[in-house]
């Protein structure tokens, strides 16, 4: 009897020492499975890593929440985009109301008859300013055209009448008074001028004798 009670006790103590190492035996294997896990999952991550352009799970981590906070920047600036969007379809719709009246209601063909009489009478004015400066280059020829016949005239006279060989020739010279004229209306200033044998041309006012005045 004691020697069952020995052989019993040394049973139960090979079966708690097999348990154990049945325990540590599938610790290590789950050990080991858990490692070849966490060696799958380094592995999957470098392969995204290097897919990504290197960059790391933290850089990653940080450009999403960047691009949610702009994300949720840009729907609150859609927002109140849209709510001006209504206020302004809002004032449209007043503004329509108002031009429907019947004080504004015409008021487009008015503004276009206007333009019309406005381009027409621009049109007119430069019309009649390129007249003006036509007729006035006219004139202004004609007038020197006149004033070279007189001098030739008043020289031919000059030379067939005065015998003295001080003065070879007089004639009349016009010039523009820039001072008090205005565009509508040109003045001119006369003076007679002497032009002596040596080509020096003076004012015969105040220097001309008694006989040559005659």
């Amino acid at each position: 009897m004691k020697k069952l009670r020995t052989d019993i006790a040394r049973l139960q103590k090979e079966i708690a020492t097999c348990t154990d190492r049945q325990r540590d035996l599938e610790d290590n294997s789950a050990l080991r499975e858990r490692n070849r896990e966490i060696e799958d999952v380094r592995k999957k991550l470098l392969e995204m890593e290097e897919k990504l352009g290197g960059m790391n799970a933290a850089k990653l981590d940080s450009e999403v929440r960047q691009l949610t906070k702009e994300h949720s920047d840009l729907t609150k600036e859609k927002e109140r985009c849209k709510v001006r969007q209504e206020s302004l379809g809002e004032n449209v719709r007043s503004l329509q109301q108002e031009l429907s009246r019947e004080n504004f209601k015409f008021a487009d063909k008015r503004y276009k008859d206007c333009l019309v009489s406005a381009t027409t009478l621009e049109l007119a004015i430069g019309d009649l300013d390129k007249y003006y400066k036509a007729l006035d280059r006219a004139v202004m020829k004609y007038h020197q055209i006149k004033m070279d016949e007189i001098n030739k005239i008043i020289r031919e006279l000059w030379q067939e009448t005065y015998k003295g060989r001080d003065i070879e020739y007089i004639q009349i010279c016009s010039s523009e008074d820039t001072g008090g004229s205005t565009a509508a209306r040109r003045t001119f200033n006369y003076r007679v001028v002497m032009y002596c044998y040596s080509g020096t041309p003076m004012d015969m006012r105040g220097r001309c004798s008694a006989g040559q005045k005659v």
